[in-house]
């Protein structure tokens, strides 16, 4: 079954923004090393690297840099970092001079903050570029679901279509036989009832007898066909309705998903 283009632009669309999304989980590592690099800068001072600095990437990374001094990472990064330089201005000129060489290293490495702190942080944005890949997965293997589904309906539909033509050519035979064989059976008892007009009386009643037998119960046959395919045509609009639902709501919901 070939793809359709609205089919082809939706896998298009998830394959662009995953690879987007792998881009800014690139760049948001990368900037957050270099905010580590900074770390010894306070906030609102000072300016970054060279190597960190927008000009070196151009129009585009200047972008991404921009992008990033707001996001939820770097900011928690340099609220520590601001945090780590109030306690340091904290700390009265006395007792830094009270304070030994040794303790003054002792307080620097308990209340700097460590790796151990910045490590959550790049987690916790891991974990969300996992969350959604696993979105995109899911909605990629809903909308492979539906087209298979679409697949075995329209199958269905195609072989409701070939019994329905063959209930059609059968009754149209059984419509031209009928005909022909009472007419047969009439000329029959006719001729051979030309000895006796008893006898053709009688022969004639039969073959009428006959005859209205043979067309009530070709009426019975052809009404109940017509029962049969009525529910056969019912059970295809309420798989397709069903079907329709449930893909535009598939529709849906990818889109949601890809402009959050």
């Amino acid at each position: 079954m070939e793809k359709s283009p609205e089919n082809s632009t939706l896998e298009e669309i998830l394959g662009q923004y995953q690879r987007s999304l792998r881009e800014r989980a690139h760049r948001s590592i990368q900037q957050l090393k270099c905010a580590l690099r900074e770390g010894d800068v306070p906030v609102g001072e000072g300016a970054p690297e060279p190597s960190c600095s927008p000009s070196v990437g151009g129009e585009d990374t200047g972008a991404a840099w921009h992008e990033l001094q707001h996001s939820h990472a770097v900011n928690q990064l340099k609220a520590l970092l601001y945090q780590q330089a109030v306690k340091e201005s904290e700390v009265s000129p006395s007792r830094r001079r009270k304070m030994s060489p040794l303790g003054s290293s002792e307080y620097e490495e308990t209340n700097m903050p460590t790796v151990h702190n910045l490590v959550p942080i790049i987690n916790d944005q891991s974990q969300y570029i996992h969350h959604l890949e696993a979105e995109v997965k899911f909605c990629k293997e809903e909308l492979s679901g539906m087209k298979n589904r679409v697949q075995v309906v329209v199958l269905d539909n195609e072989r409701l279509q070939q019994e329905l033509k063959a209930h059609r050519q059968e009754e149209a035979m059984r419509e031209q036989t009928l005909p022909d064989a009472s007419g047969n059976v009439q000329h029959s008892w006719i001729t051979a009832g030309e000895d006796s007009g008893v006898q053709d009386s009688a022969k004639k009643s039969y073959s009428h007898g006959n005859a209205d037998i043979i067309t009530a119960s070709s009426a019975g046959e052809a009404e109940k066909w017509k029962l049969e395919l009525e529910k056969l045509k019912l059970t295809y609009e309420d798989k397709c309705e069903i079907l329709e639902s449930q893909l535009s709501v598939l529709r849906y919901s990818i889109i949601i998903h890809i402009k959050s």
